[in-house]
């Protein structure tokens, strides 16, 4: 019987070598969302006044499904990477809250959990393995910048960049196996979670949300 090959992901020479590669593109990426257009700013800047004149949950992230879709497509747009446009989204009916998954790959995805009162998405979630390629790597560390971007459009350039050095994607000496580290802006919390079971997990929630599935 032939020995079932283990994932791309789990193979420690996928950690050693390519993981790297994507801290470093991860400082160019850093580089290009404290660059930022005007077109991006007045994106940004429409959801800020959403957050601002509507009132929002307790728990959430202060943005509704369609707000946050439009906003991440226009800042992957920007990053040239449009084929991480999330166009098919799978939305499940829940008693309590709904949730929603887009599929880029068959190893990285994204998925959020909405409140069905408000409308209001309660926490994102992005896992990713890559599958042995510099791109797939690239594309995992894209949508976390432009997440962290869209989620906190207020935040200034330098500001940002200070969200992707605290959870240590920006570390050239970092190891990401077993990288686990979170920063909060704005009553938001992004926390990152790395191993070789699963890959990059990468979550946005309210800072007092406890996430679970």
């Amino acid at each position: 019987m032939q020995k079932k090959k283990k994932p791309i992901f789990k193979r420690w020479w996928f950690w050693i070598i390519i993981a790297p590669i994507g801290i470093r593109i991860m400082l160019d990426i850093n580089e290009d969302l404290k660059g930022g257009t005007d077109q991006a700013a007045k994106s940004t800047s429409t959801i800020q006044e959403n957050k601002q004149n509507k009132s929002t949950s307790p728990l959430s992230i202060g943005m509704i499904q369609d707000e946050f879709v439009k906003a991440f497509n226009s800042k992957v747009k920007e990053l040239d990477s449009n084929n991480l446009r999330i166009e098919n989204l799978k939305v499940k009916k829940g008693t309590e809250n709904d949730t929603f998954q887009h599929s880029f790959t068959k190893t990285f995805f994204i998925e959020g959990t909405v409140h069905k009162k408000t409308g209001e998405i309660r926490d994102l979630m992005l896992v990713g393995s890559g599958d042995g390629t510099l791109t797939s790597v690239a594309d995992i560390f894209v949508s976390i910048g432009a997440i962290v971007a869209v989620t906190n459009p207020e935040l200034k350039k330098e500001e940002r960049g200070d969200v992707l050095n605290e959870i240590g994607l920006t570390d050239p000496n970092a190891d990401i196996i077993g990288l686990k580290s979170a920063s909060i802006r704005n009553g938001i919390k992004y926390s990152i979670n790395a191993a070789t079971e699963l890959g990059i997990v990468f979550i946005v929630a309210h800072e007092n949300q406890r996430y679970s599935k």
